[in-house]
């Protein structure tokens, strides 16, 4: 979640699991059995945040995946952003945008193209990648 200006982003400081323990990423979880990735983003997002959001709020970014697994990436710009309140053990935070360089080696690395991908108004992306271990 970004505030309506896109110049503040919603974040969580990973305790588990153990290789993000540490690190900060964005708001998400796992899409339970028969449920569709955008209900899990609404879902996961309350569940840790204790803001409401909508279906409807939420755009899609981007999937990566392979035949065994899709990663589905969502964002959304609220006026809620700043009420964005720990609901679990693990620490939910807002950061400026432009402060994302200062504290990159806390960063899920993937935050470091997904972030700037939302903002960029001239990208227009919506699609899939897709990445294949096997393949690489």
């Amino acid at each position: 979640m970004f505030s309506p200006d896109m110049e503040n982003v919603v974040l969580i400081e990973k305790n588990k699991p153990e290789w993000q323990k540490g690190k900060y990423n964005a708001i998400g979880g796992k899409v339970e059995p028969g449920e569709q990735p955008i209900n899990a983003m609404v879902r996961e997002f309350q569940e840790e945040t204790t803001c409401s959001t909508q279906e409807s709020d939420w755009k899609p970014l981007c999937k990566i995946g392979t035949h065994e697994y899709a990663v589905h990436f969502f964002y959304c710009t609220s006026e809620k952003w700043s009420d964005c309140i720990s609901a679990e053990e693990e620490e939910v935070f807002t950061l400026p945008v432009l402060d994302l360089h200062v504290v990159r080696h806390y960063l899920i690395e993937n935050l470091l193209w997904l972030i700037p991908l939302a903002i960029d108004k001239n990208a227009a992306f919506s699609g899939i990648i897709n990445v294949d271990p096997y393949t690489i």
